[in-house]
């Protein structure tokens, strides 16, 4: 690796000729002809008139030529696709990793580094980012003992020591790529998806997989003690650099912990790890000079050098408080990672993965990547409990029963021969609650997918259930209880409904004429939960957090459906009303929804979709004098004021929940100007509402401030008689 990192061949080529190159090369190229001659002739002319026939844009292709031909052909010359090719702005000093720095240029150096670290963490790939450090390919040169052996004659600089290289540098540039090891390793174990969330190519180059990490943190402890006790450092320098190597040191124990062994331990480093971001932010490293070689220890186009699978693409680096940010941002979503792993309920896990996946800045891949394997490793749950733990946690949490008391009265009440199906039913829970409480933390159109997939698996488990309270003598109080189990199946599998219609606006899959309908459907899909729900707390004893719980959804749902048939009856005019086309794109959205495997299953889907029955409902909204958008609107921003006016019945996600039902009261705020009558919405200008959810709500529109306004001024404006 270091040869193919050394100084251009062309130095290798002057240094082995001498003074004589130039006078050899004249000799050579008078001596040899051009390549297939030198009698050419310009035959452009000929291209241009047999090509006046042909349209624009249109392709001849001889025999046997095809695409892959045409991409070879269009590769070679091309940079964006040519990884080796070099152009004129490629032609840099060559890099000396010896070269010695100011104190200054060593911390430019370490924060650019943790910028390029957060950019892969981001999701570019390795040759873009890590991998354009030089010092990471040259950290054999750096070592000190080596330089010893080989007799190395480097001339001190006072200002510039060389420890600052060989102690401090290289022991930084080493952990950073142990960090690498650590984060591929656990990214490569979780659910995230290559291509999707983060990209693995190495590209052939060490991540010091066979180094202990124990001998990296000694050695960067060393690097830490010299800039403490040296006199070769500037005071005023001892403090930002010693900073900056703790927390190099401090990130690799914490990506080499276990989550559930060492929690504790976890939570220390992450509040150490903030108090040295805090003096690295204090203490701001200069930007070098155009001509320091602080510069040359970074080339963009050092892929070209690498056995690299992807096109050469030159990052922008952000600004370095933009870095300090995203790395704030990575400790606190830590901070939530350790705290989930002793979250032993799976109402936690629901609420925190739901809530992160509904955030404009959702974790970075490693960490969505540790959540999924700290809830479930392939072999036990929370690396404590196996997997029919959650069916446990499931008839606690959603109908306030533990499962063996369950269980006890099912028995009792059984009139089938055989006895109850408790090993189906549990298997079918685990087939569901952990892939569905783990898909929180894919990416967004991962975890659609996801989602959608389990349904079926839903109702599998939902049309057993009701087989077996069907076959149970429930005619006194208790069966009354067991009569409630499939209502507390359904009330899951309709909040996975609800999650996917609303998904589809958060990744702006609907078009305009499809908006309408997810609205209807998500109405109807939270009528039926509420019901759910509103049985469920029939039964429930009140006072515990499963009550709350209960309580709080109802709330919140209803202010949800309230919203839904609101900007439903609104949407309806960006309707072609064309009932084959409506049909053809209902079918396409909706195919989750229709699966042949439903047919084999006995028990109905009450919760699939009707497109039947959808215009028929339009016609029915419109024409109902009574239905007012901008009053319902007003109300589901009250139950969601008063939802926030709530004691807390949560612990650390509560805040969290709360700040989410202000963004939908910020929302509301902004609809407040939907007409009040049906009659309203027939003159309605539609194309003031606008969906924008990297930015606004990830579900609803927002009315624009002029449209807002002038609604505003025709409310204000006195009736004329």
């Amino acid at each position: 690796m270091d040869s193919n990192l050394g100084p251009p061949l062309d130095s290798h080529f002057s240094e082995f000729f001498g003074t004589n190159v130039e006078r050899y090369e004249d000799e050579q190229f008078n001596q040899l002809d051009m390549p297939g001659g030198d009698d050419f002739y310009d035959i452009t002319t000929i291209f241009s008139e047999g090509a006046e026939e042909m349209d624009h844009g249109s392709l001849l292709m001889t025999e046997g030529f095809e695409l892959q031909q045409a991409m070879n052909a269009f590769e070679i010359g091309e940079p964006r696709l040519d990884t080796g090719m070099r152009d004129e702005s490629d032609n840099k000093l060559p890099f000396n990793p010896l070269t010695s720095l100011l104190p200054g240029e060593v911390c430019w150096i370490m924060d650019r580094s943790f910028a390029y670290e957060m950019l892969w963490h981001a999701g570019n790939c390795l040759p873009h980012s890590i991998l354009t450090i030089q010092y990471v390919h040259r950290l054999s040169d750096m070592d000190p003992e080596l330089l010893y052996l080989r007799s190395a004659v480097v001339q001190e600089d006072p200002e510039r020591p060389l420890e600052l290289i060989t102690v401090v540098l290289r022991s930084f540039m080493s952990g950073l790529m142990k960090c690498c090891d650590f984060s591929w390793r656990r990214l490569n174990e979780g659910s995230t998806r290559e291509m999707e969330d983060w990209q693995s190519d190495k590209c052939e180059v060490s991540f010091l997989e066979g180094v202990p990490p124990v001998y990296l943190h000694t050695k960067l402890d060393e690097a830490d003690f010299w800039l403490e006790h040296s006199y070769k450092v500037p005071q005023q320098w001892r403090e930002p650099l010693r900073a900056r190597v703790r927390l190099r040191n401090v990130w690799l124990q914490m990506l080499g912990l276990d989550v559930h062994k060492d929690s504790q331990k976890l939570q220390l480093l992450l509040s150490t790890a903030k108090q040295h971001l805090a003096t690295i932010r204090s203490h701001p490293s200069p930007e070098p000079s155009p001509t320091s070689p602080a510069r040359l220890a970074f080339d963009p186009h050092l892929a070209r050098l690498l056995t690299c699978s992807v096109p050469l693409r030159i990052l922008d680096v952000p600004p370095v408080s933009e870095t300090w940010d995203s790395l704030t941002r990575f400790l606190d979503d830590w901070v939530e990672v350790g705290r989930l792993s002793s979250a032993q309920n799976l109402a936690t896990w629901e609420l925190a993965g739901s809530l992160q996946s509904y955030s404009r800045c959702p974790m970075p891949a490693y960490l969505r990547s540790t959540s999924q394997l700290t809830f479930y490793d392939g072999l036990l749950v929370l690396h404590n409990f196996m997997p029919s733990w959650v069916v446990e946690r499931f008839f606690l949490e959603t109908m306030g029963i533990r499962y063996n008391v369950l269980s006890q009265a099912i028995r009792e009440r059984w009139k089938g021969g055989d006895g109850p199906p408790f090993a189906e039913m549990e298997r079918h829970f685990t087939k569901v609650i952990t892939p569905q409480l783990q898909s929180h933390w894919q990416n967004v159109p991962r975890r659609r997918r996801g989602l959608a997939k389990l349904l079926l698996p839903w109702h599998k488990l939902y049309d057993l259930v009701v087989e077996m309270t069907e076959r149970l003598e429930t005619t006194d109080e208790v069966g009354f209880i067991l009569r409630q189990i499939p209502n507390a199946v359904l009330s899951w599998r309709l909040s996975v409904i609800r999650e996917v219609i609303f998904s589809g606006f958060q990744l702006d899959l609907y078009t305009s004429e499809e908006r309408a309908f997810a609205y209807l459907y998500a109405a109807q899909t939270m009528e039926k939960h509420i019901s759910c729900l509103e049985q469920l707390s029939g039964i429930v004893p009140a006072g515990t957090p499963t009550k709350a719980e209960i309580d709080f959804n109802v709330q919140y749902l209803t202010a949800l459906q309230l919203i839904s048939m609101a900007l439903f009856s609104v949407v309806t005019r960006l309707m072609s009303f064309e009932p084959q086309r409506l049909q053809l794109n209902f079918i396409r959205r909706y195919k989750w929804a229709f699966l042949p495997e439903y047919d084999s299953i006995t028990t109905p889907d009450s919760a699939r979709p009707q497109f039947p029955s959808f215009l028929p409902a339009c016609k029915e909204i419109l024409e109902d004098t009574y239905f007012s958008p901008s009053d319902y609107i007003r109300l589901a921003r009250k139950i969601l004021s008063d939802l926030i006016a709530q004691p807390s019945h949560t612990n650390y996600w509560h805040s969290e929940r709360i700040k989410f039902i202000g963004e939908t009261i910020a929302a509301c705020d902004t609809l407040d100007a939907l007409p009040s009558t049906t009659a309203g919405i027939r003159t309605f200008d539609t194309g003031l509402l606008l969906w924008d959810p990297t930015q606004n709500h990830p579900w609803f529109p927002t009315l624009s401030l002029q449209g807002a306004d002038q609604r505003r001024r025709q409310l204000a404006r006195p009736n004329i008689v």
